[in-house]
C-alpha cells in the first residue's frame, strides 16, 4: 500500500523521480536560459497556449548529476519540441544543453 502511494505521487513525466524536475521547474530553467541567450522559446508575444509529451529519462550517474528531458511546448502559432539536459543548482534547475525545433501551423 505504502508503495502504491509513493508511486501515486511520483511525478508521472520521470522514470527516477528522485531526481527529476516538476513541469514548472524545467519551464523556469528554460525561461532563465531564454533569458540569457534572448532566445524565444516563452515570450509574451507568443504565449504557450499548452505543454505535451514531457518525459525525463534516468539520470547519469556522473558528477555533476543531469538529467535528459524531452516536452513539447504548443503556441497559437505552432508547437516547439524541446529536448533539454538539466542539472539541479543549489537554487534551482540549470540547462546544461538544449536542442529545439519549431514546427509552424
Amino acid at each position: 500500500m505504502l508503495t502504491a502511494l509513493l508511486l501515486a505521487a511520483a511525478p508521472p513525466h520521470c522514470a527516477d523521480p528522485a531526481f527529476c524536475p516538476t513541469l514548472a521547474e524545467i519551464r523556469s530553467a528554460i525561461q532563465r536560459d531564454d533569458d540569457e541567450k534572448t532566445g524565444t522559446l516563452i515570450d509574451d508575444q507568443n504565449a504557450v497556449r499548452h505543454v505535451t509529451d514531457i518525459y525525463c529519462e534516468r539520470p547519469d550517474n556522473e558528477e555533476p548529476r543531469s538529467v535528459a528531458c524531452k516536452v513539447v511546448f504548443h503556441y497559437r502559432t505552432g508547437r516547439n519540441f524541446v529536448i533539454v539536459r538539466l542539472s539541479k543548482g543549489e537554487k534551482h534547475w540549470v540547462v546544461e544543453e538544449r536542442l529545439e525545433v519549431f514546427q509552424k501551423r
